[in-house]
């Protein structure tokens, strides 16, 4: 059993004590995804039922890349460049609601017995992975919004800040009181002449 069996075992354990994430990948049934986590690449296939198959290295349906770049950023929680590490390629409605189920993936109730100690150490090893990267997944998801808004406000000013458009706003309706004032005064001057 390689890495990628061993991971989608484990996501599937995971899965069964989830039943509101299976829901969701069951609407996604016959899709392939993979993510990739610093090093650590798992590809797989989501059945009908809304677990997880193991496939091949090969064409998926979307890709998350995660770099192990990103762990400085999230220790330091800079998320502009949290949002700017992420590669999403493909299909990104599935990337998101995977993104999403990995956030909101509950790892209570799981237990994995095996005779073999060893086993149960790498079963163990790899839950503890999968904490930590839902933990990362989740960072990353809750501020994505603000990121992205932060991103177009400060960072490229392709949008404008809220309190300058409530500023503009004030400013015009001052403006347009101005002109009814000014053309009072106007048609008063004009009507006296």
């Amino acid at each position: 059993m390689n890495i990628n069996e061993s991971v989608i075992n484990l996501i599937n354990q995971v899965l069964k004590t989830n039943t509101g994430a299976l829901y969701k990948l069951q609407q996604y049934a016959s899709c392939t995804w993979h993510i990739q986590i610093g090093i650590i690449s798992i590809y797989g296939l989501i059945c009908a039922n809304g677990e997880i198959s193991p496939i091949a290295n090969n064409t998926t349906d979307c890709a998350i890349i995660i770099p192990s770049s990103i762990i400085p950023s999230l220790i330091t929680g800079d998320k502009i460049l949290i949002f700017k590490q992420i590669t999403i390629i493909g299909n990104n409605e599935l990337a998101k609601i995977l993104l999403e189920i990995l956030s909101e993936l509950h790892f209570d109730g799981i237990i994995y017995k095996s005779h073999n100690k060893l086993v149960n150490l790498a079963v163990y090893k790899l839950s503890m992975f999968l904490k930590h990267t839902r933990d990362y997944v989740n960072l990353i998801t809750t501020n994505a919004s603000t990121s992205v808004h932060d991103y177009l406000i400060y960072e490229n000013k392709i949008l404008t800040n809220p309190y300058e458009i409530e500023q503009f706003c004030q400013d015009t309706i001052e403006i347009n009181n101005d002109v009814e004032r000014l053309t009072q005064k106007l048609k008063l001057y004009l009507s006296q002449t």
